[in-house]
């Protein structure tokens, strides 16, 4: 069909519901099939060929399984009072056991599609239970994305690298080399090491001008879902 770049990686493809029906999208969940099925390595192989990106967007479905058991607090504080009562009763209904193994699932898929040769991409959206919240939900796919079997550097340049790759601006902006755009982040830790570190942003340069990351986000504390 032409189509470039798929979203949310595997586990919205309903080819693996039992008794699909042909041009029928079904409702709710599509329960995902073993990633060492033969069809599944068929549709990783089929995708690769057709030089398909996948973007893998693992915090919107950890959020929506009990795997997911402590929500980081800057996350809450970052709500309006009302919107976090809303999310987190929103958070509590969602939560289920049946999306666990889909979700272990996806991992070993991405994995395998990246080890094969695709191109895997880091986004993010407010979907799902509603945790995943811009820069914070990046962060954990970053993480979660280690879960999967990457190593901290993989795991960073498919979020950078690889996301400016598929835009087609590589050659400008997403690794540090001279002549390209002077974006970065200053972290205080070692995320080749532990990966969570890289929740410690002391600073961000966009186009050469450096941000203080602790004051802008306590800035921030309470307006998500404000207006």
């Amino acid at each position: 069909m032409g189509i470039d770049q798929l979203e949310h990686g595997f586990t919205v493809s309903t080819d693996f519901v039992p008794n699909k029906k042909e041009n029928a999208c079904p409702l709710g969940a599509a329960p995902i099939a073993s990633a060492d099925s033969p069809k599944v390595k068929d549709l990783i192989q089929y995708i690769i060929d057709k030089k398909v990106i996948v973007t893998s967007t693992l915090a919107v479905i950890y959020n929506m399984t009990t795997l997911d058991t402590t929500i980081r607090p800057e996350v809450l504080e970052a709500m309006s009072p009302d919107t976090r009562d809303m999310f987190l009763n929103v958070y509590n209904k969602m939560r289920n056991p049946f999306g666990n193994k889909a979700m272990l699932e996806e991992m070993k898929m991405e994995k395998r599609f990246s080890d094969a040769g695709g191109l895997l991409t880091v986004g993010t959206d407010p979907t799902g239970s509603g945790a995943t919240l811009a820069g914070y939900g990046s962060q954990q796919t970053i993480e979660l994305l280690t879960n999967a079997g990457f190593t901290p550097i993989e795991a960073i340049r498919i979020a950078t690298y690889n996301g400016a790759k598929a835009l087609g601006l590589e050659d400008k902006i997403g690794s540090i080399e001279v002549g390209k755009a002077a974006d970065l982040v200053v972290i205080d830790g070692d995320i080749f090491q532990h990966i969570q570190d890289i929740r410690k942003i002391v600073w961000v340069f966009k186009q050469g001008v450096g941000f203080n990351s602790q004051k802008i986000f306590s800035s921030v504390k309470g307006e998500v879902g404000k207006y």
